[in-house]
């Protein structure tokens, strides 16, 4: 529930912001950032966005950080694994969130 001045606005601009970001990181989105990296895992290079990009890299930090306790994978087939974060994180020559 959103209250105050403008809130009707506020709501919307809520709902297009997660609905962008569901469309941009779902693994059921056919065209998102996520599910093109799972259909090219292993087979070619891809473009992602960099905030997919920041969010993976933030996925391997945890996972690591949590020893595995967090588990970015979802679920076993669909293609992200701790492991293929690690590549792609040495592919990509990112550089781990330093913790706060």
């Amino acid at each position: 529930t959103v209250y105050g001045d403008g809130r009707e606005e506020t709501a919307a601009e809520a709902t297009s912001s997660v609905t962008a970001l569901e469309n941009q990181i779902s693994w059921r989105v056919e065209s998102s950032d996520i599910a093109r990296l799972n259909d090219a895992a292993g087979t070619e290079w891809i473009s992602l966005e960099p905030e997919t990009i920041s969010l993976l890299s933030l996925c391997l930090d945890v996972a690591e950080k949590s020893g595995g306790a967090f588990d970015p994978t979802i679920l076993p087939g669909c293609g992200i694994s701790t492991g293929n974060l690690r590549q792609f994180r040495r592919r990509t020559a990112f550089k781990p969130i330093s913790p706060m």
